[in-house]
């Protein structure tokens, strides 16, 4: 796994589902990439997350830097506490953005 050379688009709280909840069976791996719906109809985002920390297990939530594959897709959408999706397979938990980082994502007002 190797971070990617530009800076993180975003910093984010990613709540996993429990497994109960029908979340994962196990943690995320460190530098995952994973599918993100940031609500733009009928499309996801792909990112990468860089956990602070130990990756979060289904049922706890874990801090990241996330880097997207095509973040100019989500230009001017994304402020702090916005809310997305993460998906493996299914959907498996809930994300809160804390930190825009990259300002061409930053919601234009």
């Amino acid at each position: 796994m190797r971070k990617p050379e530009r800076p993180p688009d975003l910093e984010v709280e990613l709540r996993l589902f429990s497994t109960e909840e029908g979340g994962l069976q196990q943690s995320l791996p460190q530098g995952c990439r994973l599918p993100n719906d940031f609500g733009l109809e009928g499309e996801m985002n792909d990112g990468m997350y860089i956990f602070k920390g130990d990756p979060p297990a289904p049922g706890e939530i874990g801090l990241a830097e996330l880097w997207l594959l095509v973040p100019e897709r989500n230009a001017g959408r994304l402020q702090m506490g916005s809310k997305f999706y993460p998906w493996h397979e299914r959907l498996i938990g809930e994300g809160t953005v804390r930190e825009v980082i990259n300002p061409v994502l930053r919601l234009q007002v």
